[in-house]
């Protein structure tokens, strides 16, 4: 595909271009398996595998138990965890020689179930029984099999709120549109007569209607309907035209239907928009068909919340490569930042913490045993974190004491900026324990040149660990950056105190925005409370974005002679509205919860960029980033030493100047679709007297809930 052959071009005609840009190299979504080749492959050398693989392959192990994830150095649940379907598959990330990609998914689907395949890369994703890994291991054209890991998202629960946060009545919705008043969008629907009708917002997370089963998702996407909270027949608000939903066609722990409380989100800011919904969260490859099948659905807009955490963070991954091309094709993209921040209390002010990066890998001599914890050959060097003269061959991270009872786990990674596929045997991590004792490290993903560790416990008190990078001096000379950040979901904060915590010469601390989350081309969401918006979520991953090779897939693969960097996130927006999808912790009641996250900020922005492409069909992204970027209402640096750029990107949407930086640029050639007279939509009255004195009461909530969280 040669980007230089997309034009920008009016709505009309963007379509047709996305859809040509996508038809060069189509990914297969599949919302169902790949019949069966009928005919035996024959028998090839074993492909590369990653460890679990191996260690599973052929075996009727269950590597959904504990015991087992444990055995590798894996969480049990959440990031990073193994993902294994209610058939007992294991999700697999299979590469192939791109002789027939086509072909070998059909033998693939004889021992699995294929849910993408990518003839492009030639990639595919499948769920395999490991008693089926050898033979899958064995077929002609696969050259590797690794496990998927659970890619994140950026939200998590939070308490229900229909106890703290008053149901106005009287209206279509059985949940008010909470984001509407403080960003603005109330005024400008009704001033410029635009709902998002003629426009569709294309939506990609874990799932949609599978929470407890198909047919509890199912009813519950239904109820929303009836509730005013999705468009469909039956939708009170008169907004008749339903979702389309492609779910991931087998069950799978940890699917939330986080995709459906996005939805409701997009609906309340634009609710005449048309919605679609692809699962996009197994691997990169089912990432990138989830966005090709929202644009033959006919997305105008794509707004994603997922986090894989084992994209390379120096260098442009297949997924970010492709949200950029389409972007010059059309498309209007946006995505979560994350909720990889941490935060801590240093010398009286709270400073970032997520993260500790240098610009270049510093030998010194190790301490004893640290060459054997490593499982490097031959003689081996060590980081030096401290960037004086001094020396320090160890960074301690301290994790926060937790109630005595509880378990405590948190996921941290070390990446280097070596080529994604780079053989394991260069660097290594290591992490000791307040006894000196090795912390099991484990293999994310064949080819990523890193490796990540679960820190788990049970401390009352807060407990230091000891990271090592360690480089085999006899087998490279390299000196590539190095970094270290946490890929845990930022409720509650777990990183007590960091030992180098501060930015001085080449070392930086506190970025974790990465990989497709930041695209150059994408629109980056940040999150400040809706009841609060002045402020920032302390969880909300900070920019800036560094990248030192050329993307993956190159011919040459030679590193940058320094690092370059550009800002992220973009724009700030709201979370913490209410919805109808994500769980509360057990116990709590009603149905009515407060959905956290920049997951919930970016379908919000997301929503308000519909309203702005209804007004004027014919925008092209650059004109979309210009009048909601200049438009927003700057907030400031949050943090000392982190600029506004990195941490709040323009400043708050505002929809009413966004619209009307909008109504400035040349009248479009045809009239827009005309806002359906109904029902107010929103929930709130903007005159009501009493939200005065509720938003003020949020706030202070709010603010006792960060002093809370960090411990104040």
């Amino acid at each position: 595909m040669e980007s230089s052959s997309w034009g920008i071009a009016p709505r009309r005609a963007v379509r047709s271009s996305l859809v040509g840009a996508v038809a060069l190299g189509a990914v297969l979504f599949l919302a169902g398996p790949v019949s069966p080749a009928a005919a035996e492959p024959e028998p090839d050398d074993r492909a590369s595998l990653s460890g679990v693989v191996e260690r599973l392959a052929g075996t009727l192990e269950d590597p959904s138990t504990d015991e087992f994830a444990a055995s590798e150095g894996l969480p049990a649940d959440g990031i990073l965890s193994l993902q294994v379907d209610d058939a007992g598959r294991l999700a697999v990330s299979i590469t192939t020689d791109g002789a027939d990609v086509v072909a070998v998914s059909e033998a693939v689907a004889a021992l699995g179930l294929v849910v993408a395949v990518d003839p492009e890369h030639a990639t595919l994703t499948a769920f395999v029984a490991p008693s089926e890994l050898d033979a899958l291991s064995r077929l002609a054209g696969v050259t590797s099999v690794s496990h998927a890991p659970q890619a994140g998202s950026g939200s998590f629960a939070a308490a229900a709120a229909d106890d703290i946060l008053p149901i106005p009545t009287g209206t279509c919705r059985s949940i008010p549109a909470d984001a509407a008043i403080p960003l603005n969008v109330v005024k400008a629907r009704s001033d410029f007569g635009v709902d998002g009708g003629g426009v569709t917002v294309g939506i990609i997370s874990n799932s949609f209607a599978l929470k407890g089963g198909p047919e509890a998702g199912k009813a519950a996407w239904d109820a929303d309907v009836r509730n005013g909270l999705l468009p469909g027949p039956g939708n009170p608000c008169g907004y008749l035209e339903p979702v389309i939903v492609h779910d991931l066609p087998t069950t799978v722990a940890g699917q939330d239907d986080e995709g459906r409380g996005m939805a409701q989100l997009v609906h309340a800011m634009a609710p005449g928009a048309k919605l679609a919904f692809a699962t996009g969260i197994t691997d990169e490859t089912a990432m990138r068909a989830a966005i090709d099948q929202l644009i033959a659905d006919g997305a105008d807009i794509i707004v994603d919340d997922v986090l894989f955490p084992t994209e390379p963070y120096f260098q442009e991954s297949l997924l970010t490569q492709k949200i950029d091309r389409l972007v010059d094709a059309g498309l209007v993209y946006l995505t979560a930042a994350g909720n990889f921040n941490q935060v801590a209390e240093v010398d009286g002010e709270v400073r970032p913490i997520g993260s500790w990066m240098s610009a270049e890998y510093r030998p010194i001599d190790c301490p004893d045993g640290i060459a054997a914890a490593s499982g490097l050959e031959g003689a081996v060097d060590c980081m030096d974190f401290d960037p004086s003269e001094a020396e320090a061959y160890s960074n301690a991270f301290t994790v926060i004491g937790v109630p005595e009872g509880d378990d405590l786990q948190v996921e941290v990674l070390a990446q280097w900026a070596l080529p994604y596929g780079t053989e394991f045997g260069d660097f290594s991590l290591v992490v000791t324990d307040p006894a000196g004792t090795p912390v099991e490290v484990s293999e994310l993903q064949l080819g990523f040149p890193g490796l990540g560790v679960v820190i788990s416990g049970a401390s009352t008190e807060p407990t230091a660990y000891d990271f090592f990078i360690v480089r085999a001096k006899d087998r490279t000379d390299a000196r590539p950056a190095v970094r270290i950040s946490s890929v845990e979901n930022g409720l509650p904060a777990v990183f007590h105190s960091l030992e180098y915590d501060t930015n001085q010469g080449d070392d930086v601390v506190g970025p974790t925005v990465n990989g497709h989350n930041g695209a150059r081309k994408a629109i980056t969401v940040a999150a400040a409370p809706f009841t609060e918006p002045t402020g920032l979520e302390y969880f909300s991953s900070l920019g800036p974005v560094y990248t030192g090779l050329p993307p993956v897939g190159s011919e040459t693969v030679l590193p940058f002679a320094e690092l370059e960097t550009y800002s992220k996130p973009d724009i700030l927006s709201l979370d913490g509205e209410r919805n109808s999808v994500l769980s509360a912790p057990p116990g709590s009641s009603g149905g009515v919860y407060q959905f956290f996250g920049t997951s919930a900020a970016s379908p919000t922005a997301a929503g308000v960029v519909a309203l702005g492409l209804q007004a004027h069909p014919g925008l092209t992204p650059d004109e979309v980033k210009a009048a909601l970027f200049g438009s927003a209402i700057p907030r400031g640096a949050t943090y000392v030493g982190h600029s506004a750029e990195n941490t709040t990107g323009a400043g708050l949407i505002d929809a009413y100047g966004y619209l009307s930086r909008v109504a400035e640029l040349p009248v479009p050639p045809e009239p827009n679709p005309a806002a359906p007279a109904q029902l107010p939509s929103t929930g709130i009255d903007p005159t009501t007297p009493a939200l005065v004195g509720l938003f003020a009461f949020l706030a202070g909530a709010v603010l006792l809930r960060r002093r809370v969280i960090l411990g104040r």
